[in-house]
């Protein structure tokens, strides 16, 4: 499995990804999963090839993107009936 470096974006992008961290720490209680893990869906997207898996970070607007669908799938959830 190989993984690509963290983009280099500017304070801004370190500070989504920050807030993504701090804020998973706490999800994972509600959610019952690992924040490491609830992390990397939020920031990275895996490629699956024939030879091998590829982890890519997202850039800023794709990770907000993440992180609203899940928000939404949350609410829908919660309640729709």
């Amino acid at each position: 499995m190989r993984t690509l470096q963290k983009p280099c974006y500017s304070n801004n992008t370190y500070t989504l990804y920050a807030i993504i961290r701090s804020a998973a720490s706490e999800i994972m209680i509600f959610f019952r999963c690992d924040s490491k893990a609830l992390e990397d869906s939020l920031c990275k997207r895996v490629i699956v090839t024939r030879d091998e898996t590829i982890t890519k970070w997202l850039d800023p607007e794709s990770a907000a993107v993440s992180r609203d669908a899940l928000a939404k799938v949350v609410y829908s959830r919660l309640f729709d009936w």
